[in-house]
């Protein structure tokens, strides 16, 4: 069995990873967290670019030019690129 090799670990939520998605052209992340926040990643650095307030899951339009993040209650976030 083949397995893969770590490149990177990025640290900076207060609680569990709960959700993770990735840009199409590979270069930002956005994961969410229980502690209620969504950091977003610039892969390449491993820098954080922000980090947005009370919002998870995450998910990447096929574009990569829009965020979308579930809210507090029944909404839906939706963020302008931040690539």
């Amino acid at each position: 069995m083949q397995t893969g090799e770590l490149i990177k670990t990025l640290s900076g939520h207060s609680d569990a990873v709960i959700s993770v998605a990735i840009s199409p052209d590979r270069e930002t992340m956005a994961s969410g967290s229980r502690d209620g926040t969504v950091k977003v990643w610039n892969l390449q650095t491993g820098e954080c670019l922000c980090s947005l307030v009370g919002c998870n899951p995450v998910a990447f339009s096929p574009d990569g030019q829009t965020l979308v993040t579930g809210g507090d209650g029944a909404q839906m976030l939706v963020w302008q690129a931040f690539v």
